[in-house]
């Protein structure tokens, strides 16, 4: 059940059981302590649906990489290892021309680390204006570097030998 449909119902059932123990003296008491703390989860809930559904708080996903892997390959200095992570851009970089040709931008994970994406346009859509301030995810392979780490093999490979990857702006996945 979606959770506007849920506090919907939430809200009709209290409204019933409110006019009902109004009416019955001897449950006015046990109204009382009912309607409170239906009015406290009818809140909890709302404002948790507002708060997610403006972004402000990214949802939380039982498949993403835990961070304390990811920092503890830039303790150990360890790469090649794949990730799925999510985490603020902060910095829009220029495109990396040499080569393949890379979109790049630097992000914020939750516990403070940042890493560089490096995302092939050549194999993969470019994001079309991202911006700082957005939440960015990613499944890639982490390599280390002094300044974090970087997150690349963003994309299909077009041999099939690794696996693929992705970035994820805005709803909208990019491979």
């Amino acid at each position: 059940m979606n959770t506007a449909l849920c506090l919907a119902r939430l809200s009709t059932n209290c409204s019933e059981k409110l006019n009902y123990q109004y009416h019955h003296p001897k449950k006015k008491r046990d109204c009382m302590k009912t309607s409170n703390l239906n009015f406290l989860l009818l809140t909890f809930l709302s404002l948790t649906f507002v708060w997610t559904a403006e972004g402000k708080k990214p949802v939380q996903d039982s498949s993403l990489t835990p961070l304390s892997v990811i920092e503890k390959a830039f303790l150990k200095k360890t790469s090649n290892i794949q990730v799925k992570q999510a985490g603020t851009i902060i910095k829009l970089l220029p495109d990396d021309n040499d080569g393949a040709r890379h979109q790049k931008m630097i992000i914020k994970l939750e516990n403070g680390r940042t890493l560089l994406i490096s995302h092939n346009i050549d194999l993969a859509k470019r994001i079309p204006n991202p911006r700082t301030g957005k939440n960015l995810k990613f499944y890639g392979e982490y390599e280390w570097n002094s300044n974090g780490g970087v997150v690349h093999w963003t994309h299909k490979d077009p041999g099939g030998k690794h696996i693929n990857g992705w970035l994820e702006y805005e709803g909208k996945k990019y491979q």
